[in-house]
């Protein structure tokens, strides 16, 4: 199945599963794509202001988002694995797809997707709203999105 259907196949809201749509196609509106455009922008990752911030940063590559992958390892094991051993998104969604279990609701892959959707959550709420939350507090977010969604599922 090709990379961008395997998308809706993914237990999650309509939004999440958008991102990571819009994120597999390398359309984020991050930093390396608005340099590329001439576009004003902070160049460098607003989390650990190190490097030049670009889609594979913000949701592998960054030390605070491997700080999240790693906390959220207890609940996701191999999603977190596959993400902290990943440099590419594209590589990191064909692994973290095949962890998909049919007839599992909060199975791997789905707690990946929200793993991502919240980093670029907290990029955005960064930028946009100069608020920051500690990678627990992005871990506490995670979880109970994936409670509702549990419930609303049920």
């Amino acid at each position: 199945m090709p990379r961008l259907l395997r998308v809706w196949k993914v237990k999650a809201e309509s939004k999440v599963q958008f991102f990571i749509w819009t994120l597999i196609q390398n359309r984020l509106w991050t930093a390396d794509r608005l340099q590329r455009r001439g576009w004003e922008h902070q160049a460098t990752c607003c989390a650990c202001d190190q490097v030049l911030e670009s889609a594979n940063h913000i949701i592998l590559g960054c030390p605070f988002a491997k700080e999240v992958w790693y906390l959220m390892a207890n609940q996701f094991s191999n999603a977190a694995a596959v993400a902290l051993q990943s440099s590419s998104v594209n590589t990191w969604w064909d692994k973290t797809f095949k962890l998909k279990q049919k007839g599992v609701l909060l199975d791997e892959c789905t707690g990946a997707a929200y793993v991502a959707w919240n980093l670029w959550n907290e990029r955005n709420r960064q930028i946009f709203q100069n608020q920051q939350r500690s990678a627990a507090g992005i871990c506490s977010l995670i979880r109970d999105e994936l409670g509702l969604l549990k419930e609303a599922w049920e």
